[in-house]
């Protein structure tokens, strides 16, 4: 029995591409044996940006805690595994921006810092 695909779904693998074409741009200027090593820190950040996003807005639906009850009396609420999600993949995203950093051309620095701040 296959699985169906809701509509976000479908279109992940699009917006995982379309961040992977940004985010080469970046380093279109360097070396293409540099780019070919960089290529899976790339692939990688792409995919978490798109999966952070995916998460925000799953956040947003559902909010930021879950009750919860073990039974015996412990109940209450607790922070949603969404949340903890997008934590562990900020983390992450974190880590790969500061590998990949360090390789964006100088010319090209100030310019993506610029972008990056008007996106934010």
């Amino acid at each position: 029995m296959a699985v169906k695909k809701n509509s976000s779904e479908a279109g992940k693998p699009a917006k995982i591409r379309r961040e992977e074409k940004r985010l080469s741009g970046i380093f279109a200027e360097i070396d293409a044996n540099m780019l070919q090593i960089l290529s899976p820190l790339i692939q990688n950040s792409a995919y978490i940006t798109v999966t952070i996003d995916e998460l925000q807005s799953i956040i947003n639906k559902t909010g930021y805690v879950v009750k919860y009850d073990n039974g015996g009396g412990q109940s209450g609420l607790k922070e949603s595994v969404h949340v903890k999600m997008h934590k562990d993949y900020s983390k992450l995203q974190k880590e790969n921006l500061k590998c990949l950093a360090g390789y964006v051309p100088r010319a090209r620095q100030k310019d993506t810092l610029l972008a990056a701040m008007r996106k934010s």
